[in-house]
């Protein structure tokens, strides 16, 4: 994993249905290793007036995106296994599963990558096929 103050790129792609949505993020942030895992840590401004504080764990497998401040969540990616997630935001708060389809975490040259796919339900109704890639660069 690449650490040290690092630039992040998230790109996540949302399929509903024939749909396909992209958001990218490109910040900075840091990366370290402790007990917990490998942490990425960064601040993410979604609109005027909102900070989101941002940390992702990996270790053992499995990745855990916590976000607070403007909008509060704590999302776990564990291959073959469908977690909870309430989603509280500014409107209110968002009941959803997350069926983890797979994790992967890639080490090429200085840059480091962490690809999770899953599909997110809203009860028991499909919402989208998601992707999310993170990219780690050294500055």
């Amino acid at each position: 994993m690449t650490y040290g103050r690092v630039k992040i790129k998230i790109i996540g792609w949302q399929t509903m249905g024939e749909e396909t949505d992209t958001t990218v993020v490109d910040t900075e942030g840091e990366s370290f290793e402790n007990a917990e895992g490998c942490i990425i840590e960064y601040i993410e401004q979604p609109a005027e007036n909102m900070k989101v504080q941002n940390k992702i764990t990996i270790s053992g497998g499995k990745a855990v995106i916590s976000k607070s401040g403007a909008v509060e969540s704590e999302m776990i990616f564990i291959p073959g296994e469908t977690s909870a997630v309430e989603y509280q935001t500014p409107y209110g708060m968002i009941d959803m599963q997350i069926k983890c389809k797979s994790l992967n975490v890639y080490e090429e040259d200085c840059k480091s990558r962490i690809v999770i796919t899953y599909d997110l339900y809203s009860g028991e109704q499909l919402v989208s096929h998601c992707k999310t890639e993170i990219q780690l660069l050294p500055f």
